[in-house]
């Protein structure tokens, strides 16, 4: 959602009227922001009857589950239609991972626009997944040219193992006769799918919420992206924080390790590792964000020189912090590195990898292992994030070009320019090259 807020602020200014499409928990948030915020609740079918442990009691439960599965889809599609015929929209702006709920869209002959919130790609010969935590190859003719190819073969074979079970289970759910998947709907409706890391997407003009600048140079890309600059929205309204807790006098460590910290595998060894870190490091502060973290109980005692808050503003705390240790989430990249803030990232999971190994390509931090991670080790990369000269230049050097950006202008233009064209993409490689 905070990626998307500086390019529909801007929208919004030239005289759009724009409205967000999501689930009920994002409503309060959006709409602190000033933006208007619309949802659907899901069909309710009542309570579900426990099925009996006997095959048959199984398999009809399991009928029954495909089935509202199914029917809760196609509610979706027809209350959006519906909604889409009260307010008319001349554009939709769909996440590059949801071309489910593109059917409506395309029933309505509503022009589509993808944004993408990571540096995700359709399969490029010598550009890893964003998944693998591995460098751009140099050559075609490589080992590391080798290694790309067999990370992008195990992403794209279980995906294809996925779809085949998903496929079985919607056939044993309906039976053969109208069975459509909602990939072969929108295929129907004259969509173009193709296979990136996440899933399918649309094969429709992209932009990218994020800067140009934070990923690997764009070489061999047939159709080229339109990036949207930083992305970070400095005026958005964060969470109250009373800054008198802190020790003006201690160079400030902040850590905020995501909503789902909780889920990877070697958490706690890391933060039990930075607890005892900071016993050794009396001179530095410590704010560690822990919204999705759980009971801070298993870990002790705490050392005096952390504090810890359920949430925290992360825009602010950024432009006061020495350090920034993140487990490497696209929006808190780019928040680090206009910040300028030198970062440590230890990835979780999705395209974490992906981005740690891009700051650590461009300069901009260190990249960490949750499994592998000493307090030796945290103490040393801490010390030569902080001192090192050649991150601070680079960071200096990021934080310039995107202060200085004009990708966000440029993708409002094309914005403009493809609605006028009324989603005609005949001439999108023209438009983006223009822009």
């Amino acid at each position: 959602m905070n990626a998307s807020l500086s390019l529909c602020k801007l929208l919004s200014l030239h005289g759009y009227r724009l409205i967000y499409l999501g689930l009920p928990r994002f409503r309060e948030y959006i709409e602190m922001q000033g933006f208007e915020f619309h949802t659907f609740e899901p069909m309710n079918f009542g309570e579900q009857k426990k099925y009996k442990k006997n095959i048959p009691g199984r398999f009809q439960h399991f009928r029954r589950i495909m089935r509202h599965r199914l029917l809760n889809r196609d509610y979706v599609y027809t209350s959006a239609e519906k909604w889409l015929e009260q307010i008319r929209p001349v554009l939709v702006l769909l996440d590059s991972n949801l071309y489910n709920y593109s059917v409506p869209f395309f029933r309505k002959k509503v022009p589509i626009i993808s944004v993408s919130i990571t540096l995700s790609s359709f399969y490029v010969p010598r550009r890893p997944p964003v998944f693998a935590g591995i460098f751009p190859a140099k050559s075609t003719w490589s080992l590391s040219m080798f290694n790309i190819q067999l990370h992008w073969m195990k992403i794209l074979l279980l995906q294809y193992l996925r779809d085949t079970r998903e496929n079985m289970a919607f056939r044993i759910g309906f039976g053969t006769g109208k069975f459509l998947t909602t990939a072969k709907k929108v295929k129907e409706l004259g969509g173009v799918l193709k296979r990136s890391e996440y899933d399918l997407r649309l094969v429709v003009p992209e932009i990218v919420l994020g800067p140009a600048c934070i990923d690997f140079p764009v070489r061999d890309i047939k159709r080229v992206k339109l990036y949207a600059g930083s992305c970070v929205f400095e005026s958005r309204k964060e969470v109250d924080f009373d800054f008198s807790l802190l020790d003006s006098t201690r160079p400030l460590i902040y850590c905020a390790m995501g909503t789902a910290s909780l889920n990877y595998k070697h958490g706690k060894k890391l933060y039990r590792c930075l607890f005892e870190t900071m016993r050794r490091l009396p001179e530095y502060q410590l704010v560690l964000q822990t919204q999705g973290l759980g009971s801070m109980d298993v870990y002790g005692q705490i050392p005096e020189n952390v504090k810890i808050f359920a949430r925290t503003p992360q825009l602010t705390l950024l432009k006061r912090a020495a350090l920034f240790i993140t487990h490497g989430g696209f929006s808190s990249v780019r928040e680090g590195a206009l910040s300028g803030v030198p970062m440590i990232v230890f990835p979780g999971w999705h395209d974490q990898p992906g981005n740690a190994v891009r700051v650590v390509y461009h300069g901009l931090g260190k990249r960490g292992n949750m499994k592998k991670i000493t307090t030796d080790a945290l103490i040393a990369m801490i010390s030569d994030c902080i001192n090192n000269q050649q991150i601070r230049l680079s960071l200096q050097r990021i934080q310039k070009q995107l202060v200085q950006s004009n990708e966000l202008e440029n993708c409002f233009r094309f914005i403009e320019n493809f609605i006028q064209e009324k989603g005609s993409v005949d001439q999108y490689e023209q438009q983006l090259q223009t822009c």
